[in-house]
């Protein structure tokens, strides 16, 4: 009996070690708010560009010089179910709770779950909404877009295999990296009409990017877009979160085997709440119900001040002797 009560507090006791190990691996700071582009002018610390978006690759964007852009991918996708910080409102970088006794049976009874209930006509008018803001602040740096019908139309197009509306990724129950605003534990991606969430390709002789490559000389364009944004919700707010993807294609012209991809790793959320309701549900956590007409007009006024951070971070000009990147700053959110 001794023998047994000894292993039950030893197991105990790993737990809370091996979940405040996890938590000292480091902590996220919040993320940011934004409070309209009227705020940002009294704000004396402008968001810089990189401070939101990873870039790794190439940059064709650089410089002044016009180009046209195929749209080949545009996504959302929507956080379903998220785990938050238990000591406190910063999250962890690490979190593994759910593989040790104390939090295993936390996590089972719900305590750090979220859910967020989003209506299925606004996870599919949103990615065509987000995808116009992205053409118009396409157009405002002088930049051509190819038209999503024509793109669609192309015979390559055909060769994309798409994922169903809604389809997520299974293996994200596993995941236990944290983000700024918890850990994403399913999601469900929705495309913008007339595009596909490419999952891969029709003909296995070849490969997405070549059949991306060959669509762009099909366009015409001098460079492809996939993009995808993740949403969700912090705590009662919108929220655009770390974790969307701006991949950048070059033609098969170019010498070089590809293009950039930027990630974000900074979210931002909205000033004014979003969540009608939030009820505590024993065995699936914080049910939040989202009201669709505050949640579509606060995701719509965030994406523009993020994409053009994003676009600033594209287009940044490298100094080629120092080798290293001239940062510029753009107008955004409060910290």
């Amino acid at each position: 009996m001794q023998t047994t009560y000894f292993n039950v507090v030893s197991r105990m006791l790993g737990s809370l070690v091996l979940i405040l190990a996890l938590t000292l691996v480091g902590c996220h700071a919040r993320p940011a708010t934004y409070r309209g582009a009227e705020a940002s002018a009294d704000n004396p610390a402008d968001w810089v560009a990189e401070d939101y978006w990873r870039r790794t690759g190439l940059d064709i964007l650089a410089g002044d010089r016009p180009v046209t852009i195929a749209v080949l991918e545009f996504n959302v996708e929507y956080v379903k179910h998220k785990m938050t910080s238990l000591l406190g409102d910063k999250q962890a970088k690490l979190d593994a709770r759910e593989f040790s006794i104390i939090g295993g049976g936390l996590t089972i009874v719900g305590i750090g779950r979220h859910e967020i209930r989003l209506d299925t006509g606004l996870k599919q008018q949103l990615p065509t909404e987000l995808y116009g803001l992205l053409v118009k602040a396409l157009a405002d740096q002088g930049h051509r877009v190819v038209p999503v019908e024509a793109v669609s139309a192309a015979g390559g197009m055909s060769q994309l295999a798409g994922a169903a509306p809604g389809e997520g990724n299974m293996l994200m129950l596993l995941n236990i990296a944290g983000s700024d605003t918890g850990r994403v534990k399913q999601v469900e991606v929705y495309p913008a009409a007339g595009l596909k969430a490419i999952k891969g390709v029709t003909d296995k002789g070849e490969s997405v990017e070549e059949v991306e490559r060959q669509l762009l000389a099909e366009l015409g364009a001098d460079a492809g877009l996939r993009v995808q944004f993740r949403v969700g919700v912090y705590d009662a707010y919108a929220s655009v979160e770390s974790g969307s993807v701006i991949q950048l294609v070059l033609p098969a012209s170019s010498d070089e085997p590809s293009g950039s991809t930027f990630e974000s790793i900074r979210s931002v959320v909205s000033a004014t709440p979003v969540v009608d309701q939030t009820e505590f549900k024993l065995l699936e956590g914080d049910v939040h119900t989202i009201d669709h007409d505050r949640y579509l007009a606060a995701i719509e006024q965030i994406v523009p001040p993020y994409v053009d951070l994003a676009l600033v971070a594209m287009g940044r000009v490298v100094d080629e002797a120092a080798a290293t990147p001239v940062h510029r700053r753009s107008p955004g959110p409060h910290r």
